[in-house]
């Protein structure tokens, strides 16, 4: 890959100091620009078809895949067993993408194109699933921290470890902090999480997010071990990344991540605010980091976090994609609220014991409803609301619709 020109790069670095000290309102007039902008950065997506063994069946399946590069990656290893193979279809016009993966995608278990949401209400008018690229979260800030983190048994537990391993809190507003956060702690872990998928932002924008706010380190005897950087706008607290140092993942374990988000919660309420925005998450029910943050009493917001979605949408639901359903649920979009499906896999039955468990284990505050499909029964589109299962339990909002697999997509798909 040829590198930029010295030119180049000198524009680039003028580009992000800008960024870095312009005011939030152009942030915010930019965010209403944007949308309209992408359609025209995007004349032509790169087209793909993916084959190889799914990572739940095990059996091969074929996904035609529309998108960027980076997406395309990000699917191959997320839903494939194995790096599978590509072939390469070329780089369509935007305005001929949905035509395209109609034709291509009656050979294919499962389409799925990356785009933005304004080019997918014009082109796009096939029932497919709406997956926001990310799903945001916040929670409101407790009156008293202490006694919010007691109330819950896992939580208990990691404020014992904290107390055991004698973590502290320092809050630091020091400019020269944000880059030995970023280089120490930030990079490291992500990396070492995620590997090739890691999503790092780059310095100029966690130096204006500093500006705004300052890094919450995370002592053990006076040795900063962890940390998280923060900006605040209003009453509103955002959480913006989080590390531990050198990327020690057994820091993890002794409690030190528990201790950051801790410690978010107590400088939220000691700077009065009303709550935290935790941000995206992948739009999984059974994500990790989901479950971690909803752990906290985060709950799921509609609120678009990026200006893309996934458009998902299968020609006959067959035994690969019900696999992978079943051990990936996914959240979508729908009549501006967001809803998940899951599904059952062949064997099962489904009862309402078994229902029951589905919804206590995958539900999540701010969920408006979830699905459960199978190809093995028919139910049609009835109904099974939370009080027909049981009585409502905190924390779990989520009407339950049971419903076909071969039916779900033109009854509750869309991209409106």
């Amino acid at each position: 890959m040829r590198q930029p020109s010295a030119k180049t790069r000198r524009w680039t670095d003028w580009v992000w100091r800008l960024y870095e000290c312009a005011p939030s309102v152009l942030e915010d007039a930019a965010r209403w620009c944007v949308p309209l902008v992408l359609p025209w950065l995007a004349l032509r997506v790169p087209v793909a078809i993916l084959r190889g063994p799914s990572p739940y069946s095990g059996r091969p399946w074929v996904i035609l895949m529309a998108g960027s590069q980076p997406a395309i990656d990000n699917v191959s290893h997320r839903f494939f067993a194995c790096p599978p193979q590509r072939e390469v279809v070329g780089s369509l016009p935007l305005w001929r993408l949905p035509s395209t993966l109609k034709r291509l995608g009656a050979s294919a278990d499962l389409v799925i194109a990356r785009v933005d949401r304004l080019s997918a209400r014009l082109f796009f008018r096939t029932p497919c699933l709406v997956v926001p690229e990310s799903v945001g979260s916040w929670l409101a800030v407790p009156d008293d921290p202490n006694k919010a983190a007691r109330a819950n048994h896992s939580l208990s537990e990691d404020l014992r470890r904290i107390r055991r391993e004698k973590l502290a809190l320092e809050v630091s507003h020091t400019q020269p902090d944000c880059e030995v956060f970023y280089h120490t702690m930030y990079v490291p872990y992500l990396r070492k999480r995620h590997g090739e998928l890691a999503i790092v932002r780059n310095l100029p924008q966690m130096r204006r997010a500093f500006r705004r706010g300052g890094i919450l380190w995370v002592l053990r005897d006076g040795q900063r071990v962890a940390g998280g950087l923060f900006y605040q706008r209003n009453d509103v607290l955002y959480p913006l990344a989080v590390g531990t140092a050198g990327g020690d993942f057994t820091l993890t374990k002794k409690g030190a991540l528990a201790a950051v988000y801790f410690f978010y919660l107590q400088y939220a309420h000691s700077q009065r605010c009303t709550r935290i925005d935790f941000g995206g998450s992948p739009p999984v029910l059974n994500d990790g980091l989901l479950r971690y943050k909803c752990k906290w009493g985060a709950r799921l917001t509609a609120q678009s976090l990026t200006h893309y979605d996934y458009l998902m949408r299968w020609e006959r639901p067959n035994e690969q994609v019900i696999a992978f359903l079943a051990h990936r649920s996914l959240i979508f979009r729908r009549h501006g609220q967001l809803a998940a499906v899951t599904a059952l896999e062949s064997g099962n039955v489904a009862t309402p014991d078994l229902v029951r468990q589905i919804h206590c284990s995958l539900s999540i505050p701010g969920l408006q409803r979830l699905f459960i499909i199978s190809s093995g029964w028919k139910v049609g589109n009835r109904i099974l609301t939370q009080q027909t299962l049981e009585q409502p339990r905190a924390g779990h909002e989520s009407d339950v619709v049971l419903c076909d697999a071969d039916h779900f997509l033109q009854e509750f798909g869309g991209v409106g």
